[in-house]
Parts: C-alpha cells; sequence; structure tokens
C-alpha cells in the first residue's frame, strides 16, 4: 500500500512550496551584498597585513575565513567590556 498524497493537486503542492521557499529565503539587493563584501575583504586583508607587521590584536584576530575573524573580534570586545567594567568598580 502506498503513501497517501500530501497534496490534492500538483497546484497544491507547489503552493506549499513557494511558502515554504519564501519563509526560507530573504531577497538582497546584488550591489549592496557585493559592496558589503568588498568592505569585508578590505577589513581582512587590513587585518593580515597588521599581523604581518606584528599587531598583537590582528595577530589574534587572523583566521583563515571572514566569519571567524568577526567571530573573534566580536568575543575579543565582549572581553574587553567585562574588564572595563570591572576596573569601574
Amino acid at each position: 500500500m502506498g503513501r497517501p498524497k500530501q497534496y490534492a493537486t500538483p497546484a497544491a503542492r507547489q503552493a506549499a512550496y513557494r511558502q515554504r521557499w519564501q519563509a526560507e529565503m530573504v531577497a538582497v539587493n546584488r550591489m549592496s551584498l557585493e559592496a558589503w563584501e568588498a568592505r569585508l575583504s578590505r577589513l581582512c586583508a587590513a587585518i593580515v597585513q597588521a599581523a604581518n607587521a606584528g599587531d598583537l590584536l590582528a595577530c589574534h584576530l587572523r583566521r583563515t575565513h571572514e566569519a571567524d575573524m568577526i567571530d573573534t573580534l566580536t568575543e575579543w570586545f565582549a572581553k574587553r567590556r567585562k574588564e572595563v567594567s570591572i576596573e569601574d568598580n
């Protein structure tokens, strides 16, 4: 015995697909995305150059992927915020 049909018609199946797709996807302006990626690439290149010059923070931030650099930078600022708030007390 086969599995019962989930959708009564092909149109209903297509409508469900479009609804799932719309819930999961975001429309992005390609020019804005490309500009963002270019800025991120410049930031990463600057971090690598600073690390090569011996900057301690840049050495700590240097990673193989941009997302790792951003995560490390975020963690550094969060840790620094805690250090500053402890010094204030």
